[in-house]
């Protein structure tokens, strides 16, 4: 059984190859666990054979489990990597992700303000992303200018999927009440939670950008997966709040108006 140098095992669908192998080599300490929530907010059938543009994708992990665990076709990462939530050494260690998935791993040092595209993608995600794109402490529809600038990117976003493509967000809400102490020090001290957005106001903007089909979930965290089909009963609004304040939506159907 293959065994990373951090001393990490493989993961099952990683370990068949060599590719795998030098992707568990360079992956983090926490890789396994990182995929294992990965795996609990999006559908593996939403990603496989697909383009997939990760938006934020900092040091490009989950870019690789898209193309390695979920079977995307390739990958663009997308991001500034001048701070804004992702460090400029992660432009260093995302190209050497490249360097491991040759002709399968696009990375674009630009910011999404500015990019734009001709091709065209079946899954693009943003994953704890959007608010350092759209950073405000206002709340989104509290800050008209903003706003609009928000629905002209998500529109601009809209053009770059296929027919049948789908936009994924994974953000955090502005509140946690959590009596959980792990998670009441990150999300009451560690994390600004007045620089996040609820998702309602994501799902305005992305109505009014054209998606006509828009689906919201609060994933429960990953370690309740312990109580099998119960977990199902965690997701919702006020356990959100009560555990990792996360929340996903899903967006399709666009009609550029």
């Amino acid at each position: 059984m293959m065994i990373a140098k951090n001393s990490v095992q493989v993961p099952l669908m990683l370990k068949a190859d060599d590719v795998g192998a030098r992707f568990a080599e360079w992956a983090t300490a926490g890789h396994e666990y990182h995929l294992r929530v990965l795996k609990h907010l999006f559908d593996r059938k939403d990603i496989e054979g697909k383009a997939v543009m990760d938006i934020g994708a900092g040091y490009g992990e989950n870019t690789g489990f898209f193309i390695l665990d979920f079977g995307a076709s390739r990958a663009t990462a997308l991001d500034e990597f001048e701070g804004h939530g992702s460090e400029k050494c992660n432009f260093d260690r995302v190209n050497e992700l490249r360097d491991i998935l040759p002709g399968r791993l696009n990375v674009i040092k630009k910011d999404i303000w500015e990019f734009d595209t001709r091709e065209k993608y079946g899954f693009i995600c943003a994953i704890s992303s959007l608010h350092h794109i759209a950073e405000s402490k206002q709340v989104l529809h509290r800050n008209p200018g903003l706003e609009r600038r928000v629905v002209d990117l998500f529109r601009k976003m809209g053009g770059w999927l296929e027919d049948d493509g789908k936009f994924a967000v994974y953000e955090t809400a502005r509140r946690n009440w959590s009596p959980v102490p792990t998670y009441r020090r990150r999300y009451r001290d560690l994390v600004d939670l007045s620089t996040k957005q609820d998702p309602r106001a994501w799902l305005a903007a992305l109505k009014k950008a054209g998606f006509r089909r828009l689906h919201l979930r609060y994933p429960s965290p990953v370690v309740l997966d312990r109580f099998g089909f119960l977990h199902g009963l965690f997701n919702n609004y006020l356990m959100c709040i009560l555990t990792n304040s996360g929340y996903v939506i899903e967006a399709s159907g666009f009609k550029k108006i």
